[in-house]
């Protein structure tokens, strides 16, 4: 997991800078871009499966031509650190592969190449659940890292219940949501359920804001958790959303489209922080999907639901309802080479914030972190904070967050606030590792968003 990285320029994410590779998302070069690993047919989908599923890594290199590209795959810990397990011991077939699916863009205005790799496949199989990484080298230079993403591979044997209420602190009773969770036990015998064990908790696919926690107590039929502090989390509000899908007319918050030369350039409406308290609309949690067309069908885009109970903490009422889950489209893969790339032109209207105060794009699109990359940078002639960067057509989801430590930290509360409504998706993970096992066992997971109507 250890490998010498090279600097290849100040635009790049600050993870290119470390000596080892450590469990998170990353690309390393600025070539590589619209990196998405998903369930195969889900873009909107965690990179979670279960034992019969696959997972389909999708990546454009903006350089054009054909290259050899190269992957492993490590089985990691539930922190993301490197597990002790060799690799015959997680895994089936070799060590390394060739990436051997890819296409030239057709019609486009940008030439670049797609590269795509099913998980599993012919060449390996997953024998243990738990965390993966998939590591992309360039076999044509040097072996250099591309990329790294995480994924998960889990067994059914427990499905995490949790709802959403109020914050018990006062204060927060508007702006966090606390869930409330338990696990069924499961069907073999736990000898020590309190240590063996852990619960990773995600808001909206956000692992650097992830919470680990353990159970509380045991009854006859659950695991309960009640840190209730830990389980509390900003509220955020809805993402913005722009829609990219259609390059001859102006979509969704988009004021302009121009065409210099061959590039294709879009203006975003004028983006303003949020300081009302209404609720903004439906959203996609943060991610984003590919997609050239504007008439995109309910038959084309298939949804999937699942009913939950919620609670509303303003009748104090518990419902049941229904919530999408998942959104498929199965003329995905032709939206891979024939979708363009658009130079896109984002505002923040603001006065510019104190000294050592830094803007950056945030979601998936940026790897869920302060991306040097989409950083946005102060602009007295436009009156706010502006930034171009290359995307994909399609639907996307964005923030803007704040750092004023480089970004290492960040957070919304002056650019976007925070709202009790804001429909986030939660993700549960169930790790076992009992007394001397040398893994951690993925035993079950969950996602929905329980407050979505």
């Amino acid at each position: 997991m250890k490998y010498l990285l090279l600097v290849f320029s100040l635009a790049l994410p600050a993870c290119i800078y470390a000596q080892e590779l450590l469990g998170e998302d990353c690309e390393y070069v600025e070539y590589i871009k619209t990196i998405q690993l998903t369930p195969d047919g889900f873009q909107l989908s965690p990179p979670m499966i279960g034992k019969n599923g696959r997972l389909l890594l999708s990546f454009d290199d903006l350089e054009g031509g054909s290259k050899h590209y190269r992957y492993s795959i490590e089985y990691c810990n539930r922190d993301w650190s490197p597990s002790e397990l060799k690799f015959n011991e997680y895994a089936n077939g070799l060590e390394e592969n060739p990436i051997r699916t890819s296409g030239f863009s057709q019609q486009t205005y940008k030439d670049y190449t797609n590269y795509q790799l099913f998980i599993p496949n012919s060449d390996i199989q997953l024998q243990k659940t738990g965390n993966y990484l998939i590591h992309v080298f360039d076999a044509d230079q040097g072996y250099i890292p591309v990329l790294t993403r995480r994924f998960m591979l889990a067994s059914l044997d427990v499905t995490p219940q949790f709802t959403i209420k109020t914050s018990l602190d006062a204060s927060q009773y508007r702006t966090h949501q606390r869930l409330e969770l338990k696990i069924p036990l499961p069907s073999f015998s736990l000898s020590d359920p309190i240590n063996d064990i852990t619960c990773i908790v995600m808001q909206n696919g956000w692992w650097e804001q992830a919470v680990t926690i353990k159970p509380t107590y045991v009854s006859n039929e659950y695991l309960e958790f009640n840190e209730f502090e830990k389980l509390t989390f900003p509220a955020v509000r809805q993402f913005r959303q722009i829609d990219l899908r259609n390059i001859n007319s102006r979509s969704r918050n988009i004021q302009a489209l121009e065409l210099y030369g061959r590039d294709v350039v879009a203006f975003v409406e004028d983006d303003k922080p949020r300081d009302n308290r209404e609720f903004e609309g439906v959203d996609f949690n943060g991610r984003y999907i590919i997609d050239r067309r504007n008439n995109l069908t309910s038959g084309e885009l298939e949804i999937v639901k699942d009913s939950i109970t919620t609670y509303n903490p303003l009748t104090n009422e518990y419902s049941k309802e229904e919530v999408v889950i998942h959104a498929a489209n199965p003329n995905a893969s032709r939206e891979h080479v024939q979708s363009d790339y658009v130079f896109t032109n984002f505002i923040l209207k603001t006065k510019p914030y104190e000294p050592g105060t830094e803007i950056y794009l945030m979601g998936q699109v940026s790897d869920w972190t302060c991306n040097p990359y989409f950083q946005l940078k102060y602009n007295t002639d436009e009156g706010g904070y502006t930034g171009e960067f290359p995307l994909k057509q399609g639907i996307y989801n964005y923030l803007y967050g704040l750092s004023t430590d480089e970004g290492k930290t960040y957070d919304f509360n002056l650019t976007e606030g925070n709202l009790f409504e804001t429909e986030n998706e939660y993700t549960v993970l169930v790790y076992y590792r009992p007394f001397g096992a040398r893994n951690d066992e993925l035993i079950g997971f969950r996602t929905m968003a329980p407050l979505r109507q």
